[in-house]
């Protein structure tokens, strides 16, 4: 079942909902006269220096209208260009040709991935009798604004393999180490998932156990599984060690994931064509993928 843009009740026939808004982007493919333009693999270039600004941008340029546009799909049904827009949205008020480039990159990626969208699928064979497994992923790109120094969040939450939650934006404050800077992300995943928990119980479908939460930095985990006041984590702000009180509850679970298996990586930095085709097809897919995914795993939780 395909719905290009809207939500609709999950389809009997074949038991796999494809969310897409092919026509919107379509839309602003046409709106911004990028029909003709060359497609590109990613949503943004590695290396971009996007950090110059300009006090007077120039207001002939479109480009608030145009982010506004593609926030929309992010925040929506493409998680993969979230980073991207997130970006691009710091320099709203003082936006140069190069961030104007760039906007104009995210349109000619969505073009060639316009059929890209959220999969949900029923479940099968003896996964019916399963409980729901809700499993997040976290990371960060430590320091990487180059006006304030702060760090990316990144972070996507599944239920049952099916992405359901995923948030990119900088954290609030600067982080002194990669480890803090991961440990704010779990933080704010910790958030989501205890909302998720709690619909999941309003849905008469308690998750069974701890969630899990995963990231890359194993420093990070133990942080939050030591409750000592050490010389190098002090000053880490009382909000964030809300991980430490799930942890203790049994709410969520630490775990190591190794970098190259990080979903998230996709939502705190640019990434090269080969990592990001890595990661994509967990952030979005399409239906023709989702069959051929199916017919392999058919019967596996």
């Amino acid at each position: 079942m395909m719905i290009r843009s809207g939500w609709s009740p999950l389809s009997p026939a074949d038991g796999v909902l494809h969310i897409a808004q092919t026509q919107a982007i379509n839309d602003i493919v046409n709106d911004y006269n990028l029909a003709a333009a060359a497609s590109v693999s990613t949503p943004m270039r590695v290396g971009i220096d996007a950090s110059s600004i300009s006090e007077q941008p120039d207001r002939r340029l479109p480009f608030r209208n145009l982010v506004g546009s593609l926030l929309y799909l992010a925040n929506r049904t493409r998680p993969d260009v979230s980073f991207a827009c997130g970006l691009l949205c710091r320099y709203m008020d003082r936006y140069t040709t190069v961030h104007w480039q760039a906007a104009k990159h995210v349109v000619r990626y969505l073009k060639a991935t316009s059929e890209h969208g959220l999969l949900f699928k029923r479940r099968s064979g003896t996964c019916k009798d399963q409980p729901l497994d809700l499993v997040c992923y976290s990371d960060a790109s430590f320091g990487t604004d180059q006006l304030t120094g702060r760090s990316t969040t990144g972070f996507t939450c599944y239920i049952n393999g099916c992405l359901v939650s995923w948030s990119s934006r900088l954290q609030p404050t600067v982080a002194l180490s990669t480890a803090e800077a991961e440990y704010m992300v779990i933080a704010a995943a910790a958030q989501d998932v205890v909302f998720l928990r709690q619909l999941l119980m309003d849905l008469d479908e308690p998750e069974a156990g701890a969630t899990k939460i995963l990231t890359d930095n194993q420093a990070a985990i133990a942080i939050g599984n030591d409750h000592v006041t050490r010389p190098r984590t002090k000053h880490i702000r009382v909000r964030h060690h809300f991980v430490r009180e799930l942890i203790a509850d049994g709410t969520i679970v630490l775990q190591h994931c190794p970098g190259t298996r990080m979903v998230a990586d996709a939502l705190t930095k640019a990434l090269d064509k080969q990592t990001f085709e890595q990661h994509l097809p967990r952030l979005v897919g399409t239906a023709t993928a989702e069959t051929e995914q199916r017919k392999a795993v058919e019967g596996e939780c």
